[in-house]
């Protein structure tokens, strides 16, 4: 099931449609709890991206825009709560679009590193080592 989901998530961020969906509960769970799983999910995302070894050009490539934006941002999320007067609507509409703001950094982020994921394998940009 997590090779499927590997190959899926490879696939949607190498055709480059926008068809990427962070792994999040579905629509019909309280905001609250799929609040805390996103930021749950951006904790784990950017734990992914510095748990390898980094080389130089990495440092160099996640300490310059638009990485370094989105690694800030993506921190901000990590510290998300839904407010204690829940119900009013807006909660759903901050999360829905913090949502597509993921889904467009993650889909960003993985363009930016496309070179590095080539070199770090010996295999062509955007081929993870994994799949092959």
């Amino acid at each position: 099931m997590l090779d499927e989901l590997l190959a899926q998530t490879y696939r949607h961020l190498s055709e480059r449609q926008l068809a990427f969906a962070p792994l999040l509960p579905d629509d019909d769970r309280p905001t609250a709890i799929r609040t805390e799983a996103m930021a749950q999910w951006c904790e784990g995302f950017l734990h992914g991206l510095v748990s390898r070894a980094q080389g130089e050009e990495l440092r160099k490539r996640l300490a310059a825009e638009p990485l370094s934006d989105i690694i800030k941002d993506m921190l901000q999320i990590t510290r998300a709560t839904v407010g204690e007067e829940a119900g009013d609507g807006a909660d759903e509409e901050a999360y829905a679009e913090l949502l597509e703001y993921l889904r467009v950094a993650v889909q960003l982020a993985y363009e930016e590193l496309a070179q590095l994921r080539g070199s770090a394998t010996g295999q062509p940009p955007g081929n993870p080592d994994i799949l092959h």
